[in-house]
């Protein structure tokens, strides 16, 4: 075993100990019912790395943002871009500069899948479970899974009448929300659920060229639920769900200044100018004011009937949404250039799935799906005064496809301990596509106009097998092994593609990627029900690994040939008394490409070093994927101790630690993010039958500024270095009643 993975996971026994020496507590900690193998299971009976947030937990901490998540789970990243946000699991995930890339990671609300995550713009409101499924999942949740699946489940309608409103004023930068929600009974055998949200996010950085505090946004959210129990056998539920967002202001800054002449005019002519990342942009408004907006609309209808002991399940699916981005990409008061990114995306799907009743002889769930979508996205880029030039560049993109699959998983007991699951998905994918390449005043020779187009058929067949041994009634071990792809597809916002296919790189069209998987897991529940603990070891490899980099000036899209991911990932739930409960979380990953020709060159290369400068390119073999720390974890705790009989204060507190990772795959230490440690907190009092509460709920609370996101600044190409930061400390008093 690798030395480093055998030390932290003694590392995490021996933070274990002192708290299982603790833990006498007469009660037992909660079960956790998940649906990774498409029924409803005991999370420690399923032969899967999961990690579960409940819909209280994001309550309590105040996750509102969807890369929030990944501030409690480890090997999970989400970081806002250009385009979608981009995620990532165990180091693998799409690229940000590609805006046309499909996730690596599936996403999955209330079963319906989405091709673009802007789909879900407020996916942690009124949720009920959220879960991290990680590793390919190409048997069982279908295309674009190979690095895992995330899985949001909003709440159901109550059988009794419910009603609450929830608000709550952030003081640091004026930001505030208002949520409400109706739930019961609306006729005979009808239930109904309406959930609405407003908010505001304060901006958290100074525009020092405006007075303007950016970035700023108002956003709206409702969702209606229905659950009709059509007759004894036959459940109907209806979900239809509208979101708008409107962001005002710009969001980049320099973060490190280079050597080269457009550095040392903006130094020279704008006092705000500085290097460092903090809370202060020296960039105006741009060519035209910075921001996004979006609206969003989603509906889902899902039939469930019991036939017998079995289940047939309809689940179908419509998502829409409208996006557009402008932004003045150099974080410079130069006013060089804005780009303006449009996105236009709608899907359909519908699936089919039969379960059979849980017995413990031989147990299966199979089904059919089918997905289309149709989406338009762009960038146009103008540039205002840039030397000799002066015009608009516009890249339009149209791609639609459609995908068929049918699945089925079957669970066999060997023997009274032991199990043999097997899973197997046959899919067949169409995509086309069109890329459109317009220019209009003078622009660098590179960018050349294009009109490319091209039509992929892939056909993929995933599956997997695990066997478990139930050593005890209270311990599981398992080992797996499974694959996954992820459809090829087209470039879509490059201007310099023409210029690079006439010099023999084309990489207008790149392949489909392919995971294959081992895992090996402990599941264990100790303590008389006071204590769960869960580790798990895996091996992924990767051939043909989508990547994309961004240089400054151009884009380098491709195929990685070879990936390799090994790790550890290890959590653990304990009950140390009526009023106390710990969890902790940990993950180790050793992250490299195997064999990675055309890749960028490295930092610092040079050609004794392999880099071919002519190209920009180098085999990155044995270099470190990004966003891939080697060492993450977590630990909450959560306090309720009752000061009366009618009231009850409780507490809350999470300390999240990251190692260092890099945005960038030339490992350029401009691009690094340094390891850090963020604490979030929460403090509460109210009514112990939770009518009422008061709450202060603390995030990032050590103001630890650390990057979002981080790109080669655009024209300077002389080591300028662009980044967004993510969120400083916020400190919000929150209220909450319910009818």
């Amino acid at each position: 075993m690798n030395h480093s993975l055998s030390r932290g996971l003694g590392f995490f026994v021996l933070c274990l100990l002192p708290f299982v020496a603790l833990a006498a507590a007469p009660g037992v900690i909660d079960e956790v019912v998940v649906t990774a193998q498409k029924r409803e299971q005991s999370l420690q009976e399923v032969p899967i790395s999961v990690s579960v947030l409940s819909g209280q937990v994001v309550d309590d901490l105040g996750l509102y943002r969807f890369e929030d998540l990944a501030t409690l789970i480890p090997n999970l990243h989400i970081d806002e871009s250009l385009g979608s946000p981009v995620i990532h699991v165990r180091g693998l995930g799409s690229g940000a500069e590609n805006f046309a890339f499909e996730q690596s990671v599936g996403l999955f609300v209330d079963g319906v899948y989405s091709g673009r995550s802007h789909l879900f713009e407020n996916p942690l409101f009124d949720v009920a479970q959220i879960e991290v499924v990680r590793g390919p999942q190409g048997a069982l949740f279908g295309k674009n899974t190979n690095a895992g699946a995330i899985s949001v489940t909003t709440r159901r309608p109550t059988d009794t009448f419910e009603a609450s409103i929830r608000g709550g004023y952030e003081f640091e930068y004026d930001g505030h929300f208002v949520e409400g929600i109706v739930s019961g009974p609306m006729a005979d055998r009808l239930l109904g659920r309406l959930a609405v949200r407003t908010q505001k996010q304060g901006g958290f950085l100074e525009n020092r060229a405006t007075g303007n505090d950016e970035p700023e946004k108002k956003s709206f959210m409702a969702r209606a639920t229905m659950v009709f129990d059509a007759t004894d056998d036959i459940e109907v539920i209806g979900k239809l769900e509208y979101s708008e967002s409107d962001t005002k202001g710009g969001w980049f800054q320099i973060s490190n200044f280079g050597t080269g002449p457009l550095t040392n005019l903006w130094r020279a002519t704008d006092p705000f100018a500085e290097d460092r990342l903090d809370q202060r942009i020296s960039s105006d408004t741009g060519l035209d004011p910075q921001g996004n907006e979006s609206d969003t609309l989603n509906a889902a209808l899902t039939v469930n009937w019991s036939l017998g002991e079995f289940t047939l399940t309809s689940i179908t699916g419509f998502g829409r949404f409208d996006y557009t981005k402008v932004v003045e990409f150099t974080g410079t008061a130069l006013r060089l250039g804005q780009s303006t990114i449009p996105e236009d995306f709608e899907q359909w799907s519908q699936e089919l799935r039969l379960i059979s009743p849980a017995n413990d002889t031989f147990e299966y769930v199979a089904g059919l799906a089918y997905t289309n979508h149709d989406m338009k996205l762009g960038q146009i880029t103008e540039i205002a005064s840039f030397g000799p030039f002066s015009g608009v560049t516009t890249r339009l993109s149209e791609q639609d496809g459609e995908s068929w699959s049918v699945y089925g998983s079957g669970t066999y007991y060997i023997a009274p301990d032991w199990r043999l699951t097997g899973s197997l998905r046959h899919s067949r994918e169409r995509k086309n596509g069109r890329t459109v390449h317009t220019t209009t005043g003078v622009l660098p020779p590179t960018w050349l106009p294009y009109d490319l187009s091209g039509r992929r058929k892939e056909n993929h067949t995933n599956g997997s097998l695990n066997l478990q041994w139930d050593v005890t009634d209270d311990v599981m071990t398992y080992v797996s092994y499974a694959t996954g792809a992820k459809v090829g597809g087209f470039l879509s916002n490059d201007s310099s593609l023409l210029f690079r296919i006439m010099q023999g790189v084309n990489d207008f069209e790149y392949e489909d990627e392919i995971a294959k998987s081992w895992e090996l897991g402990v599941k264990a529940t100790l303590l008389n029900n006071r204590a769960r603990i869960n580790v798990a070891v895996f091996r992924t490899e990767f051939d043909d690994l989508q990547t994309s980099s961004f240089q400054g000036e151009f884009f380098i899209i491709g195929n990685a040939a070879e990936a390799l991911v090994q790790g550890m990932e290890a959590d653990a739930s304990l009950l140390l008394s009526d009023n106390l409960s710990i969890t902790l979380a940990l993950a180790y990953l050793d992250a490299e490409y195997k064999d990675y020709p055309g890749g960028p060159c490295l930092f610092g290369a040079t050609e004794a070093d392999g880099c071919d400068v002519a190209t920009g390119t180098q085999n990155l073999k044995g270099t470190r994927l990004v966003r891939a720390p080697e060492w993450e974890g977590s630990v909450t705790a959560d306090w309720q101790q009752p000061l009366t009989h009618q009231l009850t204060l409780g507490a809350q507190i999470n300390l999240t630690y990251k190692d260092d990772f890099f945005h960038q795959p030339n490992l350029d230490p401009g691009h690094r993010v340094s390891a850090h440690t963020k604490i979030n907190a929460r403090l509460g009092v109210g009514a112990t039958d939770r009518r009422w509460e008061v709450a202060l709920v603390g995030r990032n609370l050590t103001d630890k500024l650390t990057k979002n996101w981080s790109f080669n600044t655009p024209f300077f190409a002389d080591g300028s270095r662009t980044a967004s930061i993510a969120p400083p400390r916020m400190i919000t008093l929150e209220a909450s009643y319910r009818f």
